[in-house]
């Protein structure tokens, strides 16, 4: 028995007798009692009221969400890297939308190690719907002309020949040593713009300036180059020669042993960039928009829109910021005749504010727009929660928009619009009577701007006329003409009521914007093309106060996938929902509707419709009810679980109608098939009993199946 064990031993207070034969002789000889008496355990010291309150302090909300940045959706490093890309594109799309441009928006990602590699290599470009290859050109790539996305030579979107502060290049990191300390000086070493296929085969701008970062700024666990099979470096990695014209070409001419990056592998150091050609950001509200938190323009009024809370990409940034050290750095230009100004902005976690380092002009050719680099550890892999799966799926919710994806290897996904035609602007609205809860309504008593209950009740609120603020009036006892301060406490309550007991016409519609029937079919029938396809949108409805409208669309039958469970698209304003299908209303509707029973698909207990189906389910509101910060999941509202059940049967009804056709025909078919195979032994009697010829026999059976043809009409 070990020291421990027999310390345990002497701790219970067993007796001789109870302990092992190799323990007794050793107690015996120590001369110590076999019973030893427990410590009493010590108190507790006692602190007074004075003394806890010392120790309270504020708590900023960007300490709260540092400590709990899974509530953001940065749970692990993979989800990271798609949640930046996802605030990113976003806020892409509505600040293009608002402006009334066609937004165009390029998103790369790149690993730091791989940079000097991929911004050299011939770029090869694909159509993200077909997966064919496609000529790679500036048009496709970076925009047309001045609305464009990134672009070439000294002054692109990351300025490879820009200074730093007091004029000194500075290096970034491992990465800028190996893209430009050992390429030598002068063009060789930027090689941001080197010409490669032609005159319209130019590379992306480097994703890294100099004049970023001091010369000390590094990461301790950044990945090195592998050794080559002689034990040294890869020239492409270590920026050892000029001949490198790419990652996979560098690995195979070099003979440098490619890294493995598996499922289990660890979090790498990744650079996001995402460009739009939108309105760009005036200077003075860079800093705050991108450093710090719950700053917004869209929190406060009611119209659809991506971007709700103003928390996301500064979220981006300061998860950047926590494991990488790395500022997030910003360039952006209001117009063409404008300077473009370039920002280096850390996150203030204690005062939620931001610590503006870099701020500057440059020379940037991108016509109008902004571009967001930012730098942080992250794993990218393919699959259903994936980078590549959310442009896909946001490709197809906003048909309206190009996307242009650099993935890690360097290969361009692009995805072209189907539409040139904006979607209708969204018009901030007013409240609707129903659903607003007394809480909000007794602040809004108080923070209404308005002098007597009419006012009141035809202005802070929509589709309230005259006639229906009279009506309320007086179902609450109140008077039109009452002022507005003395409406308290029984006189509120009362009011408040009376909304819900008068006949008022649904919100208006242009509030929100919908994606709609057509476009739903046209995207859905670009991949399945030869599938039966049904789409619905529903009225719009309101809940707490807040318009809201549904609308779900399908593809069943040839093309789509059969393989296990359908596939269900979760949208809310256009926005691909990829994460806890299970805990979101629209994945509990799905699951609880009986598709088996009601429509002939096949279902298990509790679970979604499986076969070749796609169910596509689209929640756009002025105000969408999500679970959480990280906008995974709608909560299950009643409101909204009412209406997206009443779309999904609609499209359920027509998908049953479909296949019992489906049934119908085959059936048909197969009494059609079965009475053609008796038509020749009919004639062959005929011609037996009546003696026909073989001519006037077989012009018989031609008969026969002309009017078995024509009865059946299939």
């Amino acid at each position: 028995m070990c020291g421990a064990q027999l310390v345990s031993w002497l701790a219970i207070g067993p007796s001789l007798r109870d302990m092992p034969t190799d323990v007794r002789p050793r107690i015996a000889r120590s001369g110590r009692p076999l019973m030893v008496a427990r410590k009493p355990p010590g108190e507790r010291k006692k602190r007074s009221a004075e003394q806890l309150a010392r120790s309270q302090r504020d708590i900023s909300v960007s300490e709260f969400f540092e400590k709990n940045t899974h509530l953001l959706g940065f749970d692990n490093p993979l989800r990271a890297l798609m949640t930046t890309v996802k605030e990113g594109v976003d806020n892409a799309l509505d600040a293009c939308e608002e402006a009334g441009v066609l937004p165009d928006v390029t998103i790369e990602i790149t690993r730091t190690v791989d940079l000097a590699d991929i911004e050299s290599a011939d770029p090869r470009a694909f159509c993200g719907f077909t997966g064919d290859e496609i000529p790679f050109s500036d048009g496709d790539t970076f925009g047309d002309g001045e609305t464009g996305s990134a672009s070439s030579g000294d002054a692109t979107g990351v300025n490879a020949s820009a200074q730093g502060d007091g004029g000194d290049p500075d290096v970034h990191g491992d990465a800028a040593v190996a893209a430009t300390g050992a390429a030598g000086a002068g063009d060789q070493g930027t090689r941001a713009a080197a010409a490669r296929v032609g005159a319209e085969k130019r590379i992306v701008g480097g994703l890294f300036q100099r004049g970023l970062f001091d010369e000390s700024a590094s990461l301790d666990d950044e990945p090195k180059p592998e050794p080559d099979a002689d034990g040294t470096a890869s020239a492409s990695r270590a920026g050892a020669g000029s001949g490198a014209t790419g990652a996979t070409a560098a690995g195979t001419k070099n003979g440098a042993a490619k890294k493995k990056r598996g499922v289990a592998a660890p979090a790498e150091s990744y650079t996001v960039a995402i460009q739009d050609n939108g309105p760009g950001i005036v200077a003075a509200q860079v800093a705050k928009i991108f450093g710090k938190l719950l700053y917004g323009s869209k929190f406060h009024r009611l119209r659809q829109s991506r971007g709700q809370q103003g928390i996301g990409i500064s979220a981006a940034g300061m998860y950047g910021q926590q494991t990488t050290g790395r500022p997030v750095r910003i360039l952006t230009r209001t117009g063409k005749n404008r300077p473009a100004h370039y920002f280096e902005v850390l996150l203030d976690v204690k005062g939620n504010k931001p610590d503006v380092r870099v701020q500057e002009t440059r020379e940037w050719d991108h016509g109008q727009g902004t571009r967001v680099v930012i730098e942080m550890k992250a794993k990218h892999q393919r699959g259903q929660h994936s980078v590549d799966t959310y442009l896909a799926y946001t490709a197809v919710a906003n048909p309206h928009v190009t996307l242009r994806y650099r993935d890690p290897e360097g290969k361009w996904t692009i995805y072209h619009r189907a539409s040139q035609t904006l979607p209708v602007e969204p018009r901030e609205v007013k409240p609707h009577p129903y659903g607003v809860e007394l809480g909000n309504f007794l602040r809004m008593l108080q923070s209404s701007d308005q002098k007597k209950v009419g006012g009141f009740l035809q202005n802070e609120f929509c589709r309230v006329s005259r006639k229906t603020g009279d009506e309320i009036a007086k179902i609450a006892g109140v008077n039109m003409t009452t002022w507005l301060s003395r409406v308290q406490g029984d006189d509120a309550r009362r009011l408040h009521a009376a909304l819900s007991e008068v006949k008022i016409m649904n919100p208006p519609t242009d509030c929100i914007s919908p994606i709609g029937e057509d476009l739903l079919i046209e995207s859905l029938a670009r991949d399945y093309p030869d599938a039966f396809l049904r789409a619905v949108t529903r009225s719009p409805a309101v809940y707490r106060g807040n318009p809201f409208q549904v609308e779900v669309a399908l593809a069943y039958g040839k093309g789509v996938p059969a393989d296990g469970p359908a596939t269900i698209l979760r949208f809310a304003n256009r926005v691909p929902l990829l994460y806890k299908g299970n805990a979101c209303a629209i994945g509990k509707v799905v699951n609880e509707i009986p598709w088996k029973k009601s429509y002939g698909v096949e279902q298990a207990r509790g679970a979604p419709p499986s076969g070749p189906l796609v169910l596509v389910v689209h929640l756009a509101s002025v105000w969408v009810p999500f679970t959480s910060e990280s906008k995974d999941a709608v909560a299950h509202v009643p409101e909204i679980l009412k209406e997206i059940k009443r779309a999904v049967m609609e499209c359920g009804r027509a998908l049953g109608r479909h296949l019992k056709a489906e049934r119908r025909h085959a059936d048909a078919l197969k009494k059609r098939d079965y009475i053609a195979k008796y038509i020749p032994k009919i004639s062959e009697a005929l011609q037996g009993i009546l003696e026909y010829d073989d001519a006037e026999r077989d012009a018989t059976t031609a008969q026969l199946v002309e009017i078995l043809n024509r009865s059946r009409k299939l």
